[in-house]
């Protein structure tokens, strides 16, 4: 199987038609944006996004390639047990409700209170900075 990460502001006919030239099976479709006018949002405000996510199977269906999982963070108010963690509580319940109910097979996310952990980056060829993580350097901040 070869399946390929796809942003929202890249969902698009383009895209996929370029993915499936590629020979590629499945699309994790990253929904994390919270940016006005992408579904995070109303996934966010707990929207049943039942309709949203079957017809986004069926635009993947027809390039031969499966929406396999969508890709959302896991929300502050959950993550930190905000005032309003049972409601944000709630509308991610929603949210995998829907996920489920449209055949969609995974939900991917990532839970880190503290973000990712980075120490100074490397030069690389061509002066390309790589991200890196050095223990010792770590210990010392």
């Amino acid at each position: 199987m070869i399946q390929e990460h796809v942003l929202w502001r890249d969902f698009n006919d383009d895209t996929l038609r370029f993915y499936a030239s590629l020979g590629v099976d499945r699309i994790n479709l990253d929904l994390r944006s919270m940016e006005e006018g992408t579904p995070g949002p109303r996934f966010r405000a707990g929207q049943d996004m039942s309709s949203f996510l079957a017809e986004a199977c069926e635009r993947v269906a027809t390039y031969d390639m499966v929406l396999w999982s969508v890709f959302m963070s896991a929300w502050d108010d959950i993550t930190y047990g905000t005032d309003q963690r049972e409601a944000a509580l709630d509308a991610w319940c929603t949210m995998l409700t829907a996920v489920g109910g449209s055949g969609i097979e995974a939900l991917g996310y990532n839970f880190k209170p503290k973000g990712n952990f980075r120490t100074p980056s490397d030069s690389g060829r061509g002066d390309v900075a790589y991200s890196t993580f050095d223990y010792a350097h770590f210990l010392t901040t």
